[in-house]
């Protein structure tokens, strides 16, 4: 009876938002909160190169993490999350949906027993641009309090725009940002933890220049110890092993598909002849 309740106000407060609060400023403006049309990627990659170059040790960490959490939380638990629970897109089952404006459009039809297609979008709850935006805000609050003031109002903008635009119940922006926000804190901590346990043994040097990386204060510089060659040999082999078993997680996992080439390719391969198709 509650889930039903919960239900019914998150519809609601759908129709409300994507519906009530329609405006041409906003249908101008939410689109781009989304990301649609804007080469955000291509922004991040050159900010982040910029970063690592020029950037300041606070800086340079803030922004490994930031990567970190976004590249690690949006498929391996957002993704995981989205998969078993297969929440139908509100633009998928709501007939009267603006997507991006446009209403009606992506609405997919039950079938005659009452269920939807198996090709209908089920990839609604959580929503991952609210994780990774709060998740990067959470982030920035640890290595830079007053970016708080920014960034939080924007993800809560761009959370709001995946409601306006009709990608997204309000329920799943509200989880996603909660989740992005709590696995976030939980990596900063778990890998100061690391480096408490790790860096001391394998990284004494670095450790004792760089103690506490949430807050990094490095040493003066004529008490900071000298580089040694096995501290990088040692992160090589450490980087090393982490792929290799990243790599053995990815082909476990079953992810891996053939690609239109390698199907067809194969699919020669059981009907052997001098030439085919486009060969």
């Amino acid at each position: 009876m509650a889930m039903h309740w919960l239900l019914s106000l998150d519809t609601a407060l759908f129709h409300f938002i994507n519906g009530t609060l329609a405006n041409p400023f906003f249908d101008r403006l939410m689109p781009l909160l989304s990301g649609k049309g804007v080469p955000w990627l291509v922004a991040a990659i050159v900010g982040v190169i910029w970063i690592l170059i020029c950037g300041s040790t606070r800086l340079r960490l803030c922004t490994l993490f930031a990567v970190l959490v976004v590249s690690l939380g949006d498929p391996l638990i957002i993704g995981t999350i989205k998969h078993s629970v297969q929440r139908p897109r509100p633009f998928v089952t709501q007939p009267d949906a603006r997507l991006f404006g446009k209403t009606g459009a992506g609405y997919v039809p039950p079938m005659a027993n009452g269920e939807l297609p198996a090709n209908a979008n089920r990839a609604s709850m959580p929503s991952a641009h609210s994780a990774n935006w709060f998740a990067l805000a959470m982030t920035l609050l640890v290595f830079y309090r007053r970016s708080a003031w920014f960034m939080f109002p924007m993800a809560a903008a761009v959370a709001f725009s995946r409601v306006y635009n009709g990608v997204h119940y309000p329920g799943d922006v509200l989880v996603g940002g909660i989740l992005g926000a709590g696995y976030a804190v939980a990596l900063l901590v778990a890998a100061q933890a690391l480096w408490n346990a790790l860096g001391k043994r394998v990284f004494p040097r670095w450790h004792q220049r760089l103690p506490n990386l949430l807050n990094p204060a490095p040493a003066p510089a004529s008490d900071q110890p000298a580089e040694t060659s096995s501290h990088w040999l040692r992160l090589g082999v450490l980087l090393i092993i982490v792929a290799l078993v990243a790599r053995w997680i990815y082909l476990a996992s079953g992810l891996i598909g053939l690609s239109e080439d390698e199907a067809y390719q194969w699919l020669w391969s059981k009907h052997l002849a001098l030439s085919y198709f486009s060969k």
